[in-house]
């Protein structure tokens, strides 16, 4: 039985990215971690990409997305 695997994606103040497998974070990152750019506020395209590959699983196996707006 394959386990459910969860994002969450920051798009307010801090942007930032969370993945969750098997009810467990398994990584998050802000955004800043990865452009340099203190509060950053762009896409977290780079922390969602490095969730993903801690979390050892490809987009399409993602059961659901949560974010601010």
């Amino acid at each position: 039985m394959s386990k459910d695997v969860f994002l969450g994606i920051n798009l307010l103040h801090d942007t930032s990215a969370a993945t969750i497998y098997d009810n467990k974070v398994v990584a998050a990152v802000e955004q800043e971690r990865f452009d340099g750019i203190r509060h950053s506020t762009s896409f977290p395209k780079d922390a969602i990409d490095f969730c993903l590959d801690a979390t050892g699983v490809k987009p399409k196996v993602i059961k659901g997305i949560a974010t601010t707006i």
